[in-house]
């Protein structure tokens, strides 16, 4: 033991276990070629450089999973940021409608106030007076109204009103506005009471052309019932006047009668809410300033003349006259058809009411149509429309033997 202790002092652990994988290898080799040896070891060196590929390789793989982990998350996130501005999206679109429709509303109360404040600042409004001793004092007027050359006026006068009390609180604040031809509305100041003198008094300069004759002759002017909240309204009833009178002649309406160069008149305010109950009147008058007497004579005869022209350019089989030239007016007249309205209509469909229209052909003339009168099964329509005619034995016959068939039709279907 002494002697080995001797023998092993100063010979590190190391070097012995160097030496004992060294012998370990020679006896491990002593049977081998070189060749295998050389190939033993090329072997060992794939089996480390696939360790280290197969290493890597994991390590790759980790990397793709965690970038595909982040990319879906990335995906998400903007799948949901897109949601977000279409959701934010719509929201805007939906506050921008509702912005303009409040604009429009807005914009309507303006425009019916400023026609208040104009009506107040100009003094044209005179409550409380006597409406005979108002028209009385109208023609005053005609003095200070400046008109250019080739320019009239039209006088529209709302002298009285009449609520009944069956369908208006007594206390009830209301103001009537109207729109005639292509002019502003025009608004009444608020009245509060059943029953009172408006004596609104409109001037409206214009130029007296064909268009504004056939306005005359076809349209009726709407007058509407509102009846106010402070700064907000809401339509009470309606009623149409007819300013046909205006172009002269006898008066085909029971409800107006002439007195001069003017028209004085009654027009029925029809409910909002049913569309047929009459719940008030308002007394009207209206002129022209000057007499278009002449410009209706040539409007007619240009009609007239037009509507033979066509006549006999679609070759009229049945008329036993033929004209050439220009026609006379001895024998020039005018049919005046009123499509006033209808009463108890059926539903078109279960629980909803017709929009209805009326169609109906006169003669040899185009057809005409009613404006549409929304969800109502008592429609009032005041429709009128003028036939320029030329009289023979061809319109006689028609007279005679045929009927103007008026046909109800539903603009729903």
């Amino acid at each position: 033991k002494q002697w080995y202790q001797r023998r092993v002092r100063g010979i590190e652990v190391a070097e012995l276990e160097q030496a004992l994988v060294y012998i370990k290898n020679r006896r491990a080799n002593l049977g081998a070629t070189p060749d295998e040896t050389k190939l033993k070891r090329e072997i060992e060196d794939l089996r480390a450089v696939n360790l280290e590929l197969v290493h890597d390789l994991e390590k790759t793989q980790k990397l793709l999973a965690l970038q595909e982990n982040i990319k879906q998350e990335y995906k998400g996130m903007v799948d949901r940021g897109k949601l977000d501005v279409d959701k934010v999206k719509d929201e805007y679109e939906i506050q921008l409608r509702d912005q303009a429709r409040l604009i429009d509303i807005k914009h309507d109360k303006i425009r019916k106030l400023e026609s208040q404040l104009n009506n107040y600042l100009n003094k044209r409004v005179k409550l409380g007076e006597d409406p005979v001793e108002l028209l009385g004092n109208l023609n005053s007027f005609d003095d200070d109204l400046q008109l250019k050359d080739g320019e009239n006026a039209v006088e529209i006068v709302l002298l009285q009103v009449e609520l009944s009390a069956s369908f208006v609180p007594p206390t009830v604040d209301t103001f009537i506005s109207f729109d005639f031809f292509d002019f502003e509305t025009t608004v009444t100041p608020t009245m509060t009471g059943l029953k009172g003198n408006v004596n609104l008094q409109a001037i409206f300069p214009l130029v007296v052309t064909d268009f504004f004759i056939h306005y005359l002759r076809t349209y009726s002017m709407v007058i509407e019932l509102n009846r106010a909240f402070g700064l907000d309204h809401t339509l009470m009833a309606a009623g149409m006047i007819s300013l046909r009178e205006l172009m002269g002649g006898v008066s085909g309406s029971t409800n107006v009668r002439r007195d001069g160069d003017r028209i004085i008149g009654l027009v029925d305010l029809v409910s909002a809410d049913d569309n047929v109950s009459v719940i008030g009147t308002v007394q009207f008058s209206a002129r022209m300033v000057k007499s278009i007497s002449e410009e209706v004579r040539i409007y007619q005869n240009r009609a007239t003349a037009i509507s033979l022209t066509s006549n006999n350019a679609l070759g009229n089989s049945t008329s036993s006259v033929k004209y050439t030239g220009t026609p006379s007016t001895s024998n020039a007249n005018e049919l005046i058809v009123r499509v006033l309205s209808c009463k108890n209509l059926l539903p078109t469909r279960a629980g909803l009411n017709p929009s209805p229209f009326i169609l109906h052909q006169f003669y040899e003339f185009p057809e005409q149509d009613t404006p549409v009168v929304e969800d109502s099964l008592n429609p009032v329509f005041q429709s009128v429309n003028s036939y320029p005619v030329q009289v023979n034995p061809s319109l006689e016959e028609y007279i005679n033997s045929d009927n103007i068939v008026f046909l109800v039709l539903d603009d729903r279907d």
